[in-house]
């Protein structure tokens, strides 16, 4: 799963509580466009069920950069 979200400057201001989220997932960033910046967040499913986390949806998830 991937989770975005647009980067405003009040969240500059309150970045470590923003931080501290982010890195609960397996990997996060930033991604800059047009209209500013976007953070991102990637959580990988628990695999602790011997499932091999492959939900059988093939959509393309988009671009991580």
């Amino acid at each position: 799963m991937r989770i975005e979200f647009d980067v405003t400057d009040n969240d500059t201001r309150n970045w470590r509580p923003i931080l501290d989220v982010l890195e609960q997932g397996t990997s996060f960033g930033l991604t800059d466009t047009a209209h500013g910046q976007i953070a991102w967040l990637r959580l990988e499913p628990e695999s602790d069920d011997g499932h091999d986390g492959d939900d059988g949806d093939d959509r393309d998830e988009g671009d991580d950069s």
